[in-house]
């Protein structure tokens, strides 16, 4: 509907950034909420696309310190 100019959606950046057709993006002021973003994993089988992931997560939502 967003992309057909038929409606208004609020969607992280990312999401926005990935979509085929052309946005129209306003970024809202910052919110005072927080939310929590748990990752399990197991160690003995750890991969390189697991790593990976990891990495992208902590640099995108990580605190400081966190493992």
């Amino acid at each position: 509907m967003v992309s057909a100019g038929l409606g208004v959606a609020v969607v992280p950046e990312m999401v926005a950034s990935m979509s085929p057709a052309p946005l129209a993006v306003r970024r809202l002021e910052p919110a005072a909420f927080r939310r929590t973003i748990s990752v399990v994993h197991r160690d003995d089988r750890d991969t390189a696309v697991a790593t990976t992931s990891r990495a992208l997560l902590r640099g995108g939502f990580g605190r400081a310190g966190a493992q």
